[in-house]
């Protein structure tokens, strides 16, 4: 939980100019963070219903990303840790 507090204040203070230097370390995290079921799949419940929503920090980088035309972003780590929240998401609220 406090993990994602730092990341949502450092991704809310971003802007497209500063992309290119926390792009590396983003993806790496996004992806840290997918994998984080491997360990425990309880970690992820955390995650999914948190007070820190994922998808308010995607909509922001996926904002800079589009203001920055000189900066490739990729948004595969992100969009397959979305595909993830979402996916437990809906199995939590299906059963």
């Amino acid at each position: 939980e406090a993990m994602l507090a730092y990341a949502d204040k450092l991704i809310a203070s971003l802007h497209s100019d500063f992309l290119a230097l926390y792009r590396e370390q983003l993806d790496a995290f996004f992806e840290r963070l997918v994998g984080l079921d491997t360990v425990d799949e309880n970690v992820m419940m955390y995650i999914v219903q948190g007070h820190h929503p994922m998808k308010k920090m995607a909509v922001h980088l996926l904002k800079i990303g589009r203001d920055n035309k000189d900066v490739s972003f990729s948004c595969a780590p992100l969009a397959l840790l979305m595909k993830k929240i979402l996916g437990l998401n809906y199995q939590y609220w299906l059963t």
